[in-house]
Formats: C-alpha cells, sequence, structure tokens
C-alpha cells in the first residue's frame, strides 16, 4: 500500500525538477557558448524525465478506483490507509474503547449481566442465565419453574432437533429420541393448554380442530371444556346426524351449535361459553360447510366464521361460496375473524392445482391475516398448513399458535383476543347441614313449637308463612344452612387412571413424529392410539354393565344416565350473560331493568 504512495509523490518531484531543467535551458541558450558536457546531461535528464512521466500516467489512471476509498491518516497530511480493508481483515474494532472485565453471569439473549435482583432462569443444557422479560415468559410461567425446581429448563437453541453434520445422512435417532423425551415429560409438566389459559385468565380463547369423528373423542373434547381451556371451540368433521341428540353432547356452561351433512362424513359443531352473547346466522353456502355467528365479547363485537372444505370441492365453487360467506360477515360486522379446515396448504400454495393460492388471493382481497404459519397436519412424506384463522383485525390478536393433543392428526389451533370477559359470579348453592343432627332432639324441640298460634290469621297463606317461619327456626338451629359454590366434576366418568397414562404417552409419540416424521414412529403413535380407543370402549361398555345390573336398586341414576342418548330435551339453564352498564357490572337484568322502570315512573 506505500509503494504506490511514494511512485505517485515521485512522479510530481520529476516533473517539478523537468521545469526547473527547462528554464536553466532558456538562460543557457541566450549565450553564445555552451559546454558539450553539460548539454549532455540535460538532454539524458530530460530523457528520464520525460520518459518516467510517460510511464507513471497510465498507472495513475487506472488506480482511481482504488484510490477513491482511501482516507487520510491526518487533516493536514497527505499520507492515506483504506478503512474498508481494515475493518473485514477483523483486526481493528470498528468502537474501541477501554477493555472491561467480562461478564460473570452473561445473559444468553441480551449478552448483559444478569444481577441478584433480575428474575433469570438457568437452562439445563447450555448452563447459562437469560432474562426472563429477555424470553417474553410470563410471571406465571417463571413461577412455575422456580416452585418446581427439579423441573429442567431448556433454552429454544438446544430444544432444536440435533442434525447429523452430512446433509445428506439421517437424524441420529437416539440423541434425538433423549431430546425429546427431556421436552414431553408431561407427567411432570402442566399441559399446554393448561398453561394457555393459566397465561390468558381472563382473554377469550378461540381454538379450532379437525377431529375426525366427534362421538369417539367427545370424552377427551369435554374435559377440555369443563376446565375453560377455550371460551370458543370449533370442530370440523364430527360425522354425525340427526340420530345423535345434542344432549349426548352437553357441556355445563357451553352452548352448542351444529351443522351436520346428511349423506354422512364432515359436519360442523361450534362449542361457546354461555357468558357469551352469540346469535348463529343462517347459512346460505351448499358445497362449503360454513356457520356465521354475530359475537359481543367484551365490549367488542366480531362476525366469527368456521367452516370446512371437502377435499373433492373445486376452486371455483370453492371461491364463490367463501366470497359469499365473507360478504355476510363484513355486513355483519367490521371485525371478522374466519376459522377451520379448507384443505388449503398454505405454506405450499401452488401445490394440488393451486388451492392455497386461491386461498391466499381471497386473503389479499379482503383483506384477511393468516395468523397461523406453521404446519397443522405432518405425514411422513409432507408438513402442510391446512387449518388456519384468518382476521382482518390482527391488532386485537394477543398471541396465536398451534398444540398437539394427539386425539387427531391435525393438530389444535388457537388464538387468545386481546378483549377482556365479563365473568360472572360463581352460581351459589344452599345446602343443609345435617352432621350433627340428632332425631330425638328435633322432636322433643318440635313439640314445644306453638303452632296453633298461627290460625289466628284468616288467610290461608298468613297461616302457612307462620307455620313455615316457627317450623325453620327449629330446622335451622338442629341442621343449619349452608352456601357452596357450585363446581361441576371435571373427570369423566369412563376414563381411569390407566387409560390417562395412555393418553399422555400417545400424546408424547404423535409430537415424536411431529418432529422425526419417520414411519417407525407413526407406527409407534398408531399402536398407542388403537389401544387408547379399545380401552375406552371397554370402560365405557363395564359402566353401563354395572348400571344395567344395579338398575332395580336405584332406577334414577340409571335413567340419568341413559337420558342424554335417548332423548333430544334440551336442558333449560338460568342466562349467565353479563352486561355492563357504565361502570357498574349488571349480575340480574331483570332487576336492573324493572329499577330502571319505576324511575322513569317516578320522573314522570
Amino acid at each position: 500500500m506505500a509503494v504506490r504512495h511514494v511512485r505517485m509523490g515521485g512522479t510530481l518531484l520529476c516533473l517539478l525538477f523537468l521545469v526547473v531543467l527547462l528554464r536553466e535551458f532558456r538562460e543557457s541558450s541566450n549565450c553564445s557558448f555552451m559546454h558539450p558536457e553539460r548539454c549532455t546531461r540535460l538532454v539524458i535528464s530530460l530523457h528520464l524525465t520525460t520518459s518516467s512521466a510517460y510511464y507513471k500516467l497510465p498507472f495513475k489512471l487506472a488506480s482511481r478506483r482504488f484510490n477513491g476509498g482511501r482516507l487520510l491518516y491526518t487533516a493536514t497530511g497527505v499520507g492515506t490507509f483504506q478503512a474498508q480493508r481494515l475493518l473485514i481483515s477483523g483486526d481493528v474494532s470498528p468502537n474501541p474503547g477501554p477493555r472491561r472485565k467480562p461478564t460473570k453471569y452473561p445473559c444468553g439473549e441480551c449478552s448483559k449481566s444478569v444481577r441478584s435482583n433480575q428474575d433469570a432462569i438457568l437452562c439445563s443444557e447450555r448452563n447459562t442465565w437469560s432474562h426472563a422479560r429477555c424470553l417474553n415468559m410470563s410471571n406465571w410461567t417463571f413461577q412455575y419453574y422456580l416452585n418446581n425446581p427439579s423441573v429442567g429448563w431448556i433454552c429454544s437453541f438446544y430444544a432444536l432437533p440435533k442434525f447429523s453434520g452430512s446433509f445428506f445422512s439421517t437424524l441420529n435417532s437416539s440423541t434425538h429420541e433423549s431430546a425429546s423425551d427431556t421436552e414431553l415429560d408431561l407427567s411432570s409438566q402442566p399441559s399446554d393448554m393448561k398453561l394457555i389459559r393459566n397465561e390468558n385468565r381472563k382473554e377469550c380463547i378461540i381454538a379450532n380442530l379437525n377431529v375426525n369423528s366427534l362421538p369417539s373423542k367427545f370424552e377427551e373434547i369435554k374435559e377440555w371444556l369443563t376446565n375453560r381451556a377455550f371460551d370458543i371451540l370449533s370442530i370440523q368433521e364430527t360425522k354425525i346426524d340427526r340420530s345423535f341428540p345434542n344432549s349426548q353432547f352437553y357441556v355445563n356452561g357451553y352452548k352448542l351449535f351444529r351443522r351436520d351433512r346428511t349423506k354422512g362424513g364432515g359436519g360442523l359443531a361450534v362449542f361457546i361459553r354461555d357468558n357469551i352473547a352469540a346469535t348463529c346466522k343462517k347459512g346460505i353456502t351448499t358445497s362449503l360447510e360454513s356457520l356465521l355467528f354475530d359475537l359481543h365479547i367484551g365490549q367488542r363485537r366480531f362476525a366469527l366464521v368456521s367452516a370446512y372444505k371437502p377435499p373433492s370441492v373445486n376452486n371455483a365453487t370453492f371461491r364463490t361460496e367463501l366470497t359469499t360467506v365473507l360478504d355476510q360477515a363484513i355486513s355483519l360486522c367490521e371485525n371478522v375473524i374466519g376459522l377451520g379446515d379448507l384443505n388449503c396448504d398454505i405454506i405450499h400454495p401452488f401445490m394440488n392445482n393451486n388451492q392455497g393460492k386461491r386461498l391466499l388471493d381471497i386473503c389479499d382481497i379482503y383483506d384477511l391475516n393468516t395468523l397461523i404459519k406453521e404446519p397443522t397436519r405432518i405425514s411422513t412424506t409432507r408438513a402442510s398448513c391446512l387449518d388456519v384463522i384468518l382476521s382482518n383485525v390482527p391488532m386485537f390478536m394477543k398471541s396465536s399458535g398451534a398444540i398437539e393433543t394427539g386425539i387427531s392428526d391435525h393438530l389444535l389451533v388457537y388464538t387468545v383476543l386481546k378483549t377482556k370477559m365479563l365473568h360472572a359470579n360463581a352460581e351459589v348453592v344452599k345446602k343443609r347441614i345435617f352432621k350433627t343432627f340428632n332425631r330425638d332432639d328435633f322432636q322433643k324441640d318440635l313439640s314445644r313449637v306453638p303452632f296453633h298460634a298461627a290460625y289466628v290469621f284468616d288467610y290461608i297463606d298468613d297461616v302457612y308463612w307462620c307455620w313455615e317461619t316457627l317450623y325453620n327456626q327449629v330446622l335451622d338451629d338442629h341442621a343449619p344452612m349452608r352456601s357452596f359454590k357450585r363446581r361441576s366434576s371435571v373427570e369423566s366418568k369412563f376414563i381411569t387412571p390407566e387409560i390417562r397414562r395412555e393418553m399422555v404417552e400417545r400424546k408424547r409419540l404423535k409430537k415424536k413424529f411431529n418432529r422425526s416424521r419417520n414411519q417407525c414412529d407413526w407406527e409407534s403413535y398408531r399402536i398407542v392410539g388403537n389401544k387408547v380407543v379399545s380401552m375406552r370402549r371397554k370402560s365405557i361398555r363395564r359402566h353401563f354393565e354395572k348400571l344395567c345390573s344395579d338398575k332395580y336398586a336405584d332406577q334414577k341414576k340409571f335413567w340419568r344416565a341413559i337420558k342424554p342418548y335417548v332423548n333430544s330435551r334440551k336442558n333449560v339453564e338460568k342466562s349467565r350473560i353479563t352486561l355492563k352498564e357504565g361502570d357498574k357490572i349488571i349480575r340480574n337484568p331483570q332487576e336492573f331493568y324493572l329499577s330502571n322502570n319505576e324511575a322513569l315512573r317516578y320522573k314522570e
């Protein structure tokens, strides 16, 4: 780098020397006599000067691009250097400063120091600390790991499957199996659904799943809903018809909306919490199975579309009917949420006759955003995203994702709304406590009550009131009334602890197959899945055989168990919809409107 600089300076010196020689030559030309040796030196110097200048000028023109990126060492100097070459070499720091001591516990995300007064978690594989804030870890999740030190946490880098060095070689089965088993130890960690609900206790969670036959898997779905895992659950391919009454799929605290296919197969079912004001609109599509709802969640209104496209529907029919449903939804409400199994792979949009491309074009027309961008159905040959959640108001969504359930070949997709729901108070039940009840003492005190005093009244209603009051005073002393909050039973009658352990193993094997996509892992999952179905069928058979053998002993219990399967009469329940007037939450709408009517009459 210094040689070129010297040669350029030499060229300037030669030109300067040439000017001096020419001036001297002019002065000497005026003289009549000139020494021959001096003339020879002058000719040689002129020849050398002109030849050197003639040689260096092309070299200077060729080096303009190189010299354009050079910088001066000092503001007044002529020495230069090229900063880009120094930065590329890596020998010079772009931001030099004083040397600091290395951080004792650096964060694995932001590389800053982890202090004792900050929430941080240690990766059991990488042996490095990370700030909980840098990981976007919720307070509930951090508290769970804090209360369970035996449960190891693995960072996202080490949670990935470990691939071999060669691109053409297969996965290392033993290493991959150990990594997946560490992460999927569901016996010591809470389930994915419970984590989602605990992180979003007040928000509304909407989920969708292609269940492929609802009757055989309803008991597990009922446990999800009984645990309040989801506020709205949409199900495709229910494969039920009119022979299945609604009471067979009754879940306490939820309303069921369904659309069955007349020729079998397909079908839709949507479970909505009873404290959400929901109205189902009449569908106008034939080939595309869909349900349209008008929802009032918190302070916002949404149009919810649940749809299922059978694989036999062509692109033209699908485009026509889907645009019809979306037009109806937008005319109903400007906030639209669409979910379902549309059998259009948006990850590979140009496969299967460009079905995914057709769906993405419709999303562009109606300004719909795809909230699910990961595979929802994984096979040995391909991973595709068929189950979608679309919305034109993604700013109202807090988070979205897909989780494995183990009961279907599709993953369950969900989204969490930022809108908080108004939860009604728990239902209170009053019962008498007969724990310290003594029959003899009760009859003795009852014999001392002056019931004849009730007959001093002329009207029979007053007589009954007085008699009941005297009787209840004695009864309250011996069997007092207590108030309890009604809690529905969570566990199913048909799922035993043995079946539940096999269900956990089935879910673990399904997650393992989703990562490896190996045929051997699929066979292992299929064997355990068939075992769970067989054990559940035997458990249901034993349950009803026991009821039939004891039917003469307890006919009421027998009829209560058989009634949902033979009678479609709806259960009449109190409305749990909560209203809000200003800053006041209305628990009883009837009393609120009666009080307002009286106030209006008083003003008049």
